[in-house]
This record gives C-alpha cells, structure tokens and sequence, in this order.
C-alpha cells in the first residue's frame, strides 16, 4: 500500500519547511530571491508622500531627466542640505512642504541610488547582490 505524503514532507522535499494548515505550499526559498518583504513599509511610505509632492510640484518621475554631473550634484547638495537640517534637529520641518528634512534626504539617496544604477552592473563584492538593470528600451 503506498502511503500519502504529507505537505509538510513535500515542502521539505523541496527545500521549503513552510507550508500552512491547509497544505497551502509555496517554495519562499529566498536564497536567489531579494527579501523586499524586509523593507520598511513606514519608508515607502514617507518617500511616497515626498515623491507625490515633487510629481505635483514639476511633473511625475522628473528626477528621471537627470543626465549630466551637473544634476547629480544638485542632488547631491539637496540630500547633505537635508540631512545637515536633520542633524542639527531631528524633528525640523522643510519650510515648504511642512515634511521631516530627514524624509527628503531619504528621497534624495533613492533618487541617488536609482540613478547609479541605470543601465550598468553595480559594483559589488558580495556576488550573490550584484544586480544588472537593462536599459528599457532593450
């Protein structure tokens, strides 16, 4: 007589011991995956709200017309504009949005850290990070 497996043996056999009460069996390995379940869903949502000021302000996604060092740097100062005002007073408020300086410096090393990476491996030295984002029009 064959026995039945168990969800449990099956999520183990495939190299994944969680598994729910119903037999619900999802391989969650995370070992070729990004844990972005482990980003902090209060700084999405506080860059959002920074992000959703600027699109309102000049237009949707315009930090992505950035192309030379001139506006690299621009950037550049308004993240160390922002987090000086932070370190000089960790509850300041930027004057004209009323938000946290340190929401906007968040936003500026997002836009910083998208920027660095467009169309180009990021160096890295740990192999299993080194990410490549290809251009969008490939």
């Amino acid at each position: 007589m064959e026995r039945i497996v168990t969800p449990e043996e099956v999520a183990v056999l495939l190299g994944n011991d969680t598994y729910s009460e119903s037999g619900f069996i999802k391989d969650d390995n995370k070992v070729d995956k990004i844990a972005y379940d482990l980003f902090p869903v209060e700084f999405i949502e506080k860059i959002g709200i920074v992000l959703d000021f600027g699109a309102k302000k000049y237009a949707p996604e315009n930090w992505r017309k950035v192309n030379s060092p001139e506006d690299i740097a621009r950037i550049r100062s308004a993240l160390m504009r922002h987090w000086i005002e932070y370190k000089k007073d960790p509850d300041a408020l930027d004057e004209e949005t009323g938000f946290p300086h340190i929401w906007h410096a968040g936003c500026c090393m997002v836009f910083l850290v998208s920027l660095s990476t467009a169309e180009k491996v990021v160096p890295c030295t740990n192999s299993d990070y080194e990410l490549v984002r290809k251009p969008d029009n490939a």
